[in-house]
């Protein structure tokens, strides 16, 4: 099988926002980096989004932190893998060309009328789903993730 040079990435890092204090706001509130996330252009014209969950945090997370991230998990990854502490991990989960469900719950589809002006309403010139969720303040109704460019938390 042919292996198609990446002619475009990007990464982003998953975080957790406690939300025990009241209604968590980026900036503002404790966040635990929990997943990394990449988005890779091939050669090809095919994407893909890759997870890469950090089980060692979340399986040894400090007590003050187990009601938090045991809260939800990260919508599309497989749920099982976080419930069952015995189970074998995934150590990465990639979704070829298709959105996950993490990233199109939280990005506007490239189809929308509006779509480049909410690109440009946070400074973006062209359409990039990454970007877009890590100069974003938003976080999902249903979950307190948020994407980020750096590591930097309060675990």
């Amino acid at each position: 099988m042919k292996q198609w040079r990446i002619v475009e990435s990007a990464v982003g890092y998953i975080k957790i926002m406690d939300w025990r204090n009241g209604e968590p706001q980026k900036g503002k509130t404790r966040k635990c980096t929990i997943c990394t996330l990449y988005y890779r252009e091939l050669e090809d014209g095919s994407f893909e989004w890759e997870f890469m969950p950090w089980w060692d945090r979340l399986i040894n997370i400090s007590d003050n932190w187990k009601p938090v991230v045991h809260n939800g998990w990260i919508p599309g990854l497989d749920e099982d893998d976080f419930d069952d502490p015995m189970r074998k991990k995934r150590e990465t989960y990639i979704f070829k060309n298709r959105k996950p469900p993490f990233v199109y719950q939280r990005t506007p589809p490239r189809n929308r009328g509006d779509v480049m002006k909410r690109m440009y309403s946070v400074g973006l010139e062209e359409y990039d789903a990454m970007e877009y969720m890590i100069r974003t303040p938003f976080r999902c109704g249903n979950d307190y993730f948020i994407v980020e460019d750096d590591t930097k938390d309060d675990y």
